[in-house]
């Protein structure tokens, strides 16, 4: 077995000789062939990137129009919603106003109801006959 292997070393020792003696070339060529591997390698990498740039400018592109289709949803329901805080801010302005007239009506209704108390009351029939025909004139009820 040993001697097998002996003869295998010397097929081998061949070899070596060869490299022994153009070792330059040799050196040569696997740098040639490492530089070629590299650059293919740096090439297929570009190609890979351009493909992912290329991809990612579509999907920025699709969010892009997202957004802004967000951003006119957004702006009209924020006009809806201005709108309404619109109409709240007059109706409670109208409702203010109705208020303090509504108040001042149960103010002069209660002064005037206040007056009516006070007069003197008819006793006989003739006198309460009297007092309505002399208030028809104190009316003042507007008919449409």
């Amino acid at each position: 077995m040993f001697t097998m292997f002996l003869s295998l070393l010397g097929n081998f020792g061949g070899i070596f000789e060869f490299l022994k003696k153009n070792w330059q070339i040799v050196a040569l060529v696997l740098l040639i062939g490492g530089s070629y591997l590299y650059v293919k390698s740096l090439i297929d990498q570009n190609a890979a990137l351009n493909n992912e740039v290329t991809e990612l400018k579509v999907a920025n592109a699709t969010i892009e129009n997202s957004r802004a289709a967000l951003k006119v949803a957004i702006d009209s329901q924020n006009s809806e919603i201005q709108k309404w805080v619109n109409v709240g801010r007059k109706s409670k302005k109208d409702f203010d106003d109705l208020k303090s007239t509504i108040e001042k009506q149960r103010q002069a209704s209660a002064l005037e109801l206040q007056k009516i108390l006070q007069e003197k009351k008819p006793e006989t029939c003739q006198e309460a006959i009297n007092y309505l025909v002399d208030g028809v004139k104190d009316l003042k009820w507007q008919t449409k």
